[in-house]
């Protein structure tokens, strides 16, 4: 694209709205893509065989120090800040893995696709045109499912597929 059709672009956008808004959607977008895209990656290396104990202390450790400030989350509407806050317990506990029994793993993962869950059914909403959902939101949702999908049901996959997630929706706030 040249200098001429980026302006454009960038107009169209900023159309109806400030300019300070349009960048913010734009870098927003872009940067939870970006994230995304790590998020993948990560998820990819990750072991597709049953993941031990170790690595989801590891894991969990790692995403708890990536997760959004308290402040950034308590800008957040109250569902997805409810998802988030189950998100960090879970990942808290996560990082205390290594010294689980079978029944406290499985109670984990069950755990884990019930806080999967309930991310999909707030991507869900916020890809409805008729909810008024802002093309950041939209943009952070679409990448989720499009993303959690890709996991199969692994569990460190949609650990860090849903942090990522959680980040990009705050990104979109402030």
């Amino acid at each position: 694209m040249d200098a001429r059709g980026f302006d454009q672009l960038t107009r169209a956008i900023a159309t109806g709205t400030s300019r300070r808004r349009a960048l913010k959607i734009f870098l927003g977008s872009a940067v939870g893509l970006g994230l995304f895209g790590q998020a993948i990656a990560q998820a990819q290396e990750a072991p597709t065989s049953v993941d031990s104990r170790a690595d989801i202390a590891r894991t969990s450790a790692n995403l708890l120090s990536r997760m959004p400030t308290q402040a950034a989350v308590q800008k957040l509407p109250s569902n997805v800040r409810a998802a988030s806050d189950g998100l960090r317990q879970l990942l808290t506990l996560g990082t205390q893995a290594q010294g689980w029994s079978d029944a406290q793993l499985q109670s984990f993962r069950t755990q884990v696709d019930a806080n999967v869950l309930q991310h999909k059914q707030l991507a869900s909403s916020m890809v409805q045109p008729q909810a008024g959902g802002l093309p950041c939101f939209m943009n952070c949702a679409t990448r989720f499912q499009q993303d959690i999908a890709l996991c199969n049901g692994g569990l460190l996959c949609q650990l860090v597929v849903t942090v990522e997630f959680d980040l990009c929706v705050v990104i979109c706030i402030l």
